[in-house]
């Protein structure tokens, strides 16, 4: 069963349930987040009326126009769905959540 996390972005870091787990940095349309060694390995790009994910590790994307999408709800459906356990990404899950989340709006 899962428990509701508190997920803050304060000062250029997502904390969840008061642990520091990864320095964020966003720009206006922009938004990248850090592993703790700080190499960066997401990047969200708001493009019009879409959002593209790219897990750059992993050399994967997903395209959405879901408002759900917001850096907060990104963080807790990361958690949900186990890509982000323990604050590090689960390459695993990743195949996952793209299968679940990705509109292919880039793809036609």
């Amino acid at each position: 069963m899962l428990h509701t996390q508190k997920i803050k972005i304060k000062k250029g870091v997502i904390s969840v349930d008061a642990t520091s787990c990864s320095p964020t940095d966003e720009a206006p349309l922009n938004v990248s987040s850090y592993n703790s060694e700080g190499e960066e390995i997401i990047f969200i790009k708001h493009i019009e009326n879409y959002v593209k994910e790219t897990f750059l590790n992993h050399k994967t994307t997903l395209t959405t126009k879901s408002d759900f999408f917001t850096r907060k709800m990104l963080v807790r459906s990361l958690i949900a769905n186990k890509v982000n356990e323990n604050c590090k990404l689960n390459p695993d899950k990743i195949e996952r959540f793209i299968l679940k989340y990705d509109e292919h709006i880039e793809k036609g």
